[in-house]
Parts: C-alpha cells; sequence; structure tokens
C-alpha cells in the first residue's frame, strides 16, 4: 500500500537495538499501539481507494452514495461528509494522491458546481449540469455551510492554509455577500439555527486564523440576532439538542469564547443570555445518567 505510515516498523528499530527493550512493558505497549495506528492508516487508505472507483468519468466527482444518489453531487453530504476526509486521508497515506486527484477533484468541484459566485449547488452527473432548473439561495447557502463546516473546517484545522481553506473563503465570503434575511442588526444568511449555528463556528474560527475583522463582525451580528431576539431558550419553545439543531449551540459558545478575547464589552453583553441558555439545557436537558436527550423545551 503506497506511502503509508508504518509506525510500528519506526518504533521496531527503535527498541531493537537493546534485547532489555523487548521485555519493557512500555515497548509492548508501543507495539500494541503501533499495531492498531497501522491497522487505521490501512483500514482508511482502502476506504479512500474504494470510494475513488466511484468517481464520475467526466467530472471526477464522487456521488452522493453509491445507492439511492449515484447520480448526483451535492454539497451537503458529498461535499460536507466524504470529500474532505478522502483529501485528510490522502495527506496521511498517499502524498502524490493528495498533490494529484484530490487537488483536481477540487478544481473540478469549484468549476462545475459553483452557481452564484462560488455558491456549489447539487450537480446531476446524468444530466451533465445542474439538478434544479434554477437556484435557490437558501439551498446554496445550507449546502455551503454544511460543507465549509462539516468538512473544510476540520480539513484546514489539519492541513492549515491550503487550496481547501481558499475554498472555504470564497464560499464564507459570498454567503454574506447573498445572505437574504433582513434584520435590524443586518443581512444575515439563513432564519435556520442550523445553518447560523454553523456559521458562527466558521466565521469565528475564521477570524482568529485570518485576523480579519469581517469575520468577527459577521458572527457577532448573529449573536446579537440570537442573544438579544431570538434567543434559543427563551424565546423558542423547542431546542433540538441531537445533529442539525445543536449547531446553534457550538456556534454561540464559540463566539462567546472569541469575544471574551476580541471585544471584551460584546462578551459582558452577552454574559446573561449566553448562561442562561446552558444552565437552561443543563437543568433540563439531561437524564439520570448526564445523557443528552434530543431537545429541550
Amino acid at each position: 500500500m503506497k506511502n503509508i505510515i508504518f509506525i510500528q516498523a519506526i518504533f521496531l528499530l527503535l527498541y531493537c537495538n537493546s534485547e532489555n527493550n523487548l521485555n519493557n512493558p512500555v515497548f509492548e505497549k508501543t507495539q500494541t499501539n503501533a499495531e492498531l495506528a497501522n491497522e487505521a492508516f490501512s483500514r482508511c487508505s482502502r476506504y479512500l481507494h474504494a470510494w475513488l472507483t466511484y468517481t464520475d468519468v467526466e467530472t471526477g466527482l464522487i456521488p452522493r452514495n453509491i445507492t439511492k444518489n449515484k447520480d448526483i453531487w451535492n454539497a451537503w453530504d458529498s461535499a460536507a461528509d466524504n470529500y474532505p476526509f478522502m483529501v485528510l486521508t490522502a495527506s496521511l497515506t498517499d502524498p502524490d494522491l493528495y498533490t494529484g486527484k484530490m487537488r483536481e477533484m477540487l478544481n473540478s468541484e469549484k468549476k462545475i458546481t459553483s452557481r452564484v459566485g462560488q455558491l456549489p449547488d447539487t450537480y446531476s452527473f446524468v444530466k451533465n449540469g445542474f439538478e434544479e432548473p434554477q437556484p435557490d439561495i437558501n439551498r446554496l447557502i445550507f449546502g455551503a455551510s454544511e460543507y465549509m463546516k462539516d468538512g473544510l473546517l476540520p480539513l484546514t484545522e489539519w492541513l492549515g492554509p491550503s487550496p481547501w481553506s481558499e475554498r472555504m473563503i470564497l464560499m464564507l465570503d459570498d454567503i454574506w455577500k447573498y445572505a437574504p434575511v433582513q434584520t435590524k442588526y443586518g443581512p444575515i444568511p439563513s432564519t435556520n439555527q442550523e445553518v447560523n449555528g454553523e456559521m458562527l463556528q466558521v466565521l469565528s474560527r475564521m477570524y482568529w486564523m485570518t485576523g480579519d475583522k469581517k469575520y468577527l463582525d459577521y458572527a457577532v451580528r448573529l449573536g446579537d440576532y440570537y442573544l438579544f431576539e431570538k434567543h434559543p431558550t427563551k424565546n423558542e419553545t423547542n431546542l433540538r439538542l441531537r445533529d442539525h439543531g445543536c449547531e446553534i449551540l457550538s456556534g454561540l459558545t464559540e463566539l462567546y469564547a472569541a469575544v471574551n478575547y476580541a471585544l471584551p464589552e460584546r462578551k459582558r453583553a452577552y454574559h446573561e443570555p449566553v448562561h442562561a441558555m446552558l444552565d437552561r439545557v443543563l437543568a433540563t436537558g439531561r437524564n439520570e445518567h448526564g445523557m443528552l436527550y434530543n431537545h429541550v423545551i
């Protein structure tokens, strides 16, 4: 398996020079961990190469799945939940694939799926074009937010600045360029808690990564909207704690951490509503074992 990281072999070379080391419990534990790590890398590599066999011949893109939706690429599944982790796996196990095929897939995705500015839309391999006849800005923003937060953000936190982080920033800028929802705080991308929660997480981290204050300003716009007007536990009747709805909790707490350092006066303004939100979750959202329920009412 090309360029796989054989950690086990490295530690064997380091320790086998001394006979005493062979009976050392630390060495035995190291060997066990190395074997497990090697198995994990091997499995990830097989997953990567197996998925590459399903790439579309014309576009080089991967389908949403290999059964029901094998004829489409979409931003919130193909791009958000699979492709970035194929890139991550290639970066660890196959440098040639990482700098070759993975980069080609990114270039193809940007060229073929971008529909409104840099915002991607669902692409049909059968139609050789977009699945839907007309773009819908809410659909595009949802897909881009998923692609960024679920896929490109963790990839960037491993790789650092890269062509994939550049793709994320371009989409992020266009989400705010085309933000359709008017509020007294300024335009925001959506009324969907999942989308805006994802935005808060991406914006807070992009502010620290780039130093560009506009990302913090956008995040504060969302923070003001939710903490002063659409509070998740004071003004709403249901707060989902499981997948999708939980994004707003994570997003608001990440913003709270960011303004603690960058905008102390905003941190003071957010203190009561953030604590009220978290206190409500702790008071009503846990069972007797400390596990969270699906939602809080």
